[in-house]
């Protein structure tokens, strides 16, 4: 049975119960609204340590003030049993929107926008929560997340964290110092817990999962950074990133804020961090491209053609003729001056080849030049006609020689 009333407070149902506090919903008449009243269990208070931890609550979410923060409404003893009133979060928790499966990147990333600054804030105040967990993170009406539950929070300078040699946390999101039980933490370890978080939001499932919490506790000190990718292949490849630095096992690589944290993160929802495999897309009637007509011939080959390769032959061998007429007269003289008819043919063979070959060039190129708009194929008659033009220098000038050799 729960109480009927807590102070002022009338009491509906009970909301939850922790292992240091029950959580009730309650009407609150003087503002008539409906709000959340945590109380501290009877059974811790002869315990004067529980008393002024839940105390030290109170002023510690009273103190931060930030929209991300449940805020606290009121704070008092009813028949000397603390309690803490807080505005009511109808939309639970994330750990109970996890029952329903994980989250897409995006709603994840529109979450710990806004928790970003409520840590951040925290911990510019010197306050680390040291309980993130999604249990902790409760929803509003629109599903905006809030942080709760500070009572394991650590000052770290100042007042001390009530804690003694005990260690705090919730092993499945505990950073490796705080599972070591180290005392000089910082809002680093807090960090830690979101990257275990983001794990679980992204995937469904823990990042560690053992037979009992020191065992998990045990595997976030001496096992790696689990690969989130190996669970959901289907994320972006940059998670593995966010997670590992996150979850660094040496507090020095993780990220040194939550903004930082998220704005990684935000890159990683970004239209061009997923291309899409483009779609070919028919292209409009107007926009059409005209098929190029240098390719084949257009133009009918008629009598324009006939005199241009007839004009374009004529200046070739103008030019030809003089270089011809040089080369042969040159390979005459030394053909004579061999002696014997061997020689003489080969003398006379090698220089009609490359008389003739420069003859048949020069025409060759000349006609290339005339038409190569009209068919481009005419290029390779340049070489071509080269070649052949050598060929039958060669076969001439061996017989002119071997008859000049005899003579």
């Amino acid at each position: 049975m729960f109480p009927q009333h807590i102070g002022r407070y009338e009491v509906k149902r009970e909301l939850g119960r922790g292992g240091m506090a029950t959580v009730f919903v309650a009407f609150d008449p003087e503002f008539e609204r409906d709000v959340a009243v945590k109380v501290l269990p009877r059974e811790f208070l002869h315990d004067p340590h529980f008393r002024a931890r839940f105390k030290r609550e109170a002023k510690i979410i009273a103190a931060l003030e930030h929209p991300a923060i449940v805020p606290v409404y009121d704070y008092g003893e009813d028949d000397g049993q603390p309690f803490i009133v807080m505005r009511l979060m109808p939309g639970g928790s994330l750990a109970d929107r996890l029952k329903q499966g994980p989250l897409t990147l995006p709603e994840v990333a529109r979450i710990f926008t806004r928790l970003a600054g409520a840590l951040d804030e925290a911990h510019r105040r010197g306050i680390i929560h040291r309980d993130l967990k999604p249990g902790n993170i409760l929803l509003d009406s629109q599903g905006d997340p809030y942080v709760s539950d500070f009572g394991m929070a650590k000052l770290t300078q100042g007042a001390s964290s009530f804690s003694g040699s005990t260690i705090m946390g919730t092993p499945a999101y505990m950073s490796p110092e705080q599972a070591k039980g180290e005392h000089d933490l910082d809002g680093r370890s807090d960090i830690y817990a979101l990257g275990a978080i983001l794990f679980e939001m992204l995937t469904g499932k823990l990042p560690y999962d053992a037979d009992s919490p020191m065992g998990i506790a045990v595997k976030h000190i001496t096992e790696p950074v689990p690969r989130i990718l190996d669970v959901k292949p289907d994320l972006p490849p940059g998670c593995e990133d966010v997670i590992r630095q996150a979850m660094a096992k040496d507090r020095r690589d993780r990220f040194p804020t939550a903004n930082a944290l998220v704005t990684t993160l935000q890159t990683l929802t970004a239209p061009s961090t997923h291309p899409q495999p483009s779609r070919p897309q028919p292209e409009p009637a107007t926009q059409k491209a005209k098929p190029e007509v240098h390719e084949t011939p257009t133009q009918p080959l008629g009598c324009s053609f006939v005199l241009r390769w007839a004009l374009a032959s004529a200046a070739g061998g103008a030019v030809g003729l003089p270089i011809l007429a040089l080369v042969i007269a040159v390979g005459a003289a030394t053909a004579q001056a061999a002696g014997n008819v061997a020689a003489t043919a080969i003398i006379s063979a090698i220089g009609m080849g490359i008389a003739l070959s420069l003859f048949g060039g020069a025409v060759a190129f000349a006609q290339w030049f005339v038409l190569r708009r009209l068919i481009p194929a005419v290029r390779w008659w340049v070489p071509a006609s080269a070649a052949v033009w050598a060929s039958i220098g060669l076969v001439l000038g061996f017989i002119v020689g071997i008859g000049a050799g005899r003579g």
